[in-house]
């Protein structure tokens, strides 16, 4: 999963992009911890989930 990590990041930098958010389910921590080996941060929480964001430093 990493590797399509890797391929998204790299097509949102050439596309100009600066920011990836993933919304994931409040309890699914597994996928809140895949999310942050990515790099991403918890930017919000809501009643049924957690927002975590990307943010491109080559932009």
């Amino acid at each position: 999963m990493a590797r399509l990590f890797v391929a998204s990041r790299k097509a949102a930098i050439e596309a100009g992009l600066t920011k990836i958010e993933a919304f994931i389910g409040k309890d699914n921590k597994i996928a809140q911890s895949y999310y942050e080996r990515m790099d991403f941060e918890t930017c919000r929480h809501t009643d049924t989930g957690v927002c975590k964001a990307w943010t491109s430093e080559e932009n």
